[in-house]
């Protein structure tokens, strides 16, 4: 398991998530929706903001600000 990573309360954060072996993550239109409705849902339960976000086929990027040092992790695992 991959250590978390050095986050700090208030600051933000650029976070990108892949497909393994360049997969696509998103398919169809419907999953870009699925993955921003679950990113707001886990966002409001861990209390962090979602500044902005990118979202391509294969991958995606996330600006993030955590309240905690471990809000951001907890939420990408989510």
């Amino acid at each position: 398991m991959r250590a978390l990573r050095d986050f700090r309360p208030g600051q933000i954060y650029g976070v990108t998530q892949r497909g393994n072996n360049a997969q696509w993550v998103y398919p169809e239109d419907e999953d870009f929706r699925y993955s921003v409705d679950l990113m707001k849902k886990y966002a409001v339960r861990h209390e962090v903001r979602v500044h902005g976000y990118c979202l391509l086929h294969n991958h995606g990027h996330w600006t993030l600000e955590g309240p905690t040092e471990e809000a951001i992790s907890n939420l990408m695992r989510d």
